[in-house]
């Protein structure tokens, strides 16, 4: 009986997430399918979730969040969690996505008042708009898409619809905004959005055409959001987790036709010497500790996530930056910063 009663206080606390990995210490003996359905029964208790493909989706990604909770689940493992600490799993911030690193998300909240000092840890970031908005621009207006207006210099991305995926404090989003494009800046950092708001509102010419909301992408996904004709994801596939799920996510957002902009960090050996080892700890370029070298993804690595997706790549390119002029330059160097843009194919 007392077995019994911790259980249930335990189920109680830890509701249907929680559920296989207490199915498996406590050898309840469930199904994988009583599993799967009584996470779906927990997902369909919400009144705004009626659709059963979105319910599938929101299961599916429940099922994948469970599995790496791992030992972190049960009260039994609470010695072995203090003395292995490193051997756990953090519970994601976001329940329908598991893709926030919630470690490096902290490490930016920490860092939140730094994004628009000139010459504060982001510096680089910024004068990275020198290649990034001229790059977005020509290429968007190369493939003609058909929302487009092309009657104004000034403003020639004027009616297509861009999601900027981990905006931080709105350097790219507000550039984007100053030459025409509708522009959602996207950040599953609430300090963040706050700092790009109160930046946002130094320019009444983008009062209009942007705006801000803290959340993630899988997020926008499952609340109906309209999908855009450009999105980017500038400096930030480095810091998630569960790549492949993340970019197929951005995929998705994406009308059919539309563009994906990524710029991101290699993974070798140049990468972990100049981009950790000497970025962050010689020079100080960045921010210490937003880096981990595992995580880095190499181009071909995301080339082959867009393609698997019905996504073509149009373009791969290095990028170089200049320390000590605060500029960059396009390379054919792919060794450590690169960029990458694909065009979603229509179905």
């Amino acid at each position: 009986m007392l077995f019994c009663k911790n259980y249930f206080q335990c189920y109680s606390y830890f509701r249907v997430r929680y559920i296989p990995t207490l199915n498996d210490d406590y050898r309840l003996g469930y199904s994988d399918r009583q599993v799967k359905d009584a996470i779906r029964a927990q997902i369909s208790k919400h009144a705004h979730i009626r659709d059963p493909r979105v319910i599938d989706i929101l299961a599916h990604r429940a099922e994948i969040e469970l599995e790496e909770v791992k030992f972190s689940a049960t009260p039994s493992h609470t010695l072995y969690n203090v003395l292995f600490p490193e051997n756990l799993c953090p519970k994601p911030t976001d329940f329908l996505s598991n893709t926030i690193d919630d470690k490096n998300l902290s490490r930016f909240r920490e860092l939140c008042n730094e994004w628009w000092k000139e010459d504060g840890v982001f510096r680089l970031l910024l004068s990275m708009n020198q290649l990034r908005i001229p790059w977005i621009r020509e290429n968007v207006m190369l493939h003609r898409l058909k929302t487009v207006s092309f009657d104004s210099e000034r403003a020639p991305l004027r009616g297509v619809s861009i999601l900027d995926v981990g905006c931080g404090g709105g350097f790219l989003s507000e550039a984007l905004a100053r030459i025409g494009a509708t522009v959602t800046g996207l950040d599953a950092e609430e300090q963040n959005i706050q700092v790009a708001r109160i930046h946002q509102t130094f320019d009444k010419s983008i009062e209009k055409n942007l705006n801000y909301v803290c959340g993630t992408v899988e997020k926008f996904l499952t609340e109906g959001i309209e999908r855009f004709d450009v999105l980017v994801a500038s400096e930030v596939v480095e810091h998630v987790n569960h790549v492949p799920q993340f970019v197929k996510s951005c995929i998705d957002i994406v009308k059919p036709g539309g563009l994906l902009f990524f710029t991101t960090i290699n993974r070798t050996f140049l990468s972990w010497l100049l981009g950790i080892q000497v970025a962050e700890k010689v020079l100080s370029l960045v921010p210490k500790g937003v880096h981990e070298w595992k995580k880095f993804v190499p181009p071909d690595d995301l080339r082959s996530l867009l393609e698997s997706n019905n996504c073509k790549v149009q373009m791969i390119s290095g990028m170089l930056p200049n320390p000590f002029t605060n500029h960059w330059c396009w390379t054919k160097l792919q060794e450590v910063n690169y960029a990458l843009y694909a065009i979603k194919n229509n179905p």
